[in-house]
């Protein structure tokens, strides 16, 4: 009885309409709870009577295909999306107030300004970030840090608005 139900709903337009626009997103939320960190791997064992292969997978695919043994309860997946919703909106609330706060774009070119160096020698092939990380590298930016420093203090700027500034930002 299960399976014809189930027949009728899937050849059902409005079925197939949902099942369209799941998949059509599926990769773009799995992406996402990734990138947030929302656990959503899943690891299927068999019972040991019956034997098998162990199964890892995804829960937000399950939606469409469940290749777990038994079954993977459907709350789970919902909890995971909601998940995923609420990281989604704090990286939003995050992103936003970096937006709107200038000192984080002037440490963002400071850190630029650091790296173009590094920006040049990766245009000739070489590996970047192994020479940033040698004392040559963090040698190279101190002295980047301190000639920017220095420009500032030319162009007028006190050492207490410095200091300010400095704190501001750390």
């Amino acid at each position: 009885y299960k399976n014809q139900v189930r027949q009728v709903a899937q050849e059902s337009k409005e079925y197939q309409v949902v099942r369209s626009q799941v998949a059509r997103g599926l990769n773009r939320a799995i992406h996402m709870a990734q990138k947030l960190g929302v656990p959503i791997d899943m690891t299927s064992v068999p019972p040991p009577a019956g034997g098998g292969h162990i199964v890892e997978f995804d829960m937000f695919s399950a939606v469409l295909h469940d290749p777990s043994h038994g079954g993977i309860e459907r709350q789970l997946i919902v909890d995971a999306l909601n998940r995923t919703e609420g990281e989604c909106e704090t990286a939003v609330k995050q992103q936003f107030r970096r937006l709107i706060n200038p000192f984080y774009w002037l440490l963002e070119l400071l850190s630029f300004v650091l790296r173009i160096p590094f920006l040049i020698v990766s245009s000739t092939g070489f590996d970047v970030s192994k020479i940033e990380d040698q004392f040559f590298g963090k040698s190279l930016k101190l002295v980047l840090a301190a000639l920017i420093l220095y420009l500032l203090i030319k162009l007028g700027f006190t050492k207490e608005e410095l200091l300010e500034w400095l704190s501001r930002i750390w």
